[in-house]
Formats: C-alpha cells, structure tokens, sequence
C-alpha cells in the first residue's frame, strides 16, 4: 500500500513582526500552524483566554521573560500538541547548552529541567512576559533563537504532519518501510 503525504499548509510563518506603539507580538502554535500576531498589549490578558476558547488560560514560563499559555481545561477538549511540545523543550536546552542568551543561574536551572517534556493540548500561544505576571513583546533574545531555529522547527511541524496522516489513514507505524522524499 502507497500512501502519499503533502504538506496541504504553507509553511509556517517564522519571521518577527514590526511592533506598533501599545502592542504586544505573540506566537499562535497549533498542531499543524505556527504564525506571529499583535494585541493591544492592555487587552491581552482578556483575549489570551478568548483565543484559547477558555475564560481563563494557565501559562509556564520555561525561561524568563517567555511564557507559554493554554486554556485551563484544554486536555479535555482538544488533542495533545506535540508542536508547542517540542518548542518549549527546544528552548530550554537552548539555555541550557548556551545557545539562547541567558545568566549563569538560569543556564544551570534550565539544564536540570531537559528531562521534564510540558505537555500541551489544543492551541498555545508564546508571548512575552515581566516579573509582574504581565504580557508585554517577546524579548529580542527569543527572537534571536527562534530565527536560528526556525529550520529545525519547519520539520518538526512537517513531521507532525506526516504522523497525523499515518494515524487518519490507520497505517501502524511497523508497516512503514520506505519513506521516499521528492524536493525541489
């Protein structure tokens, strides 16, 4: 049996957007998407829980100054969303191994934090965020990791989306024995 995967998506949108004066950037991440956007930095918090289709969402913060939100309930409605997995996993080794800006005391708390992977379901979205819990632009050092890895997150969406096509089309992952790429 052949079957054939296409990505049916754009790739995803992994540039920085030029901020206006009031405006906070964050990150949409669902299991197939990634795009940046602007919210009027004093209506973020209310739209946060909105967009998340939850009056009230939960955030982690892996790393100073980024914090990762989901709705309160989300593991009931939506399904586990290994994307927004593997970003924050991405992130906090790259404070551990050095390769995202950050102080001697947060690289030695990041590198006893690799083994835990987060888990997230349904959407996430990455903003910014100060000591006072409030929303506010992503700091540039993220933005300078999240370009530099920007390729490796194409295919890790790109697998993803080839996992779900395997799991809709029912084929057990021991029934694979080739995987044949054509590029341009």
């Amino acid at each position: 049996m052949e079957t054939r995967i296409r990505p049916h998506h754009p790739a995803p949108k992994l540039h920085r957007i030029e901020l206006s004066p009031g405006m906070v950037d964050t990150i949409n991440v669902t299991f197939d998407t990634i795009y940046p956007f602007t919210v009027e930095q004093g209506d973020a918090a209310r739209f946060i829980g909105t967009h998340l289709a939850y009056p009230k969402a939960h955030h982690w913060q892996p790393v100073s100054g980024v914090a990762f939100w989901t709705g309160q309930q989300s593991y009931q409605r939506w399904d586990l969303n290994p994307v927004a997995g593997a970003i924050c996993v991405e992130l906090v080794r790259a404070v551990a191994t050095g390769r995202y800006e950050a102080g001697l005391l947060e690289r030695a708390a990041a590198s006893m934090n690799q083994v835990a992977s987060p888990v997230f379901y349904g959407s996430c979205l990455i903003t910014g965020m100060n000591e006072a819990d409030e929303v506010v632009p992503l700091p540039d050092r993220f933005w300078s990791w999240w370009e530099r890895f920007a390729p490796d997150l194409r295919r890790i969406v790109l697998a993803q989306h080839i996992a779900d096509t395997l799991a809709r089309k029912d084929v057990a992952v021991d029934n694979v024995t080739d995987v044949v790429v054509h590029s341009d």
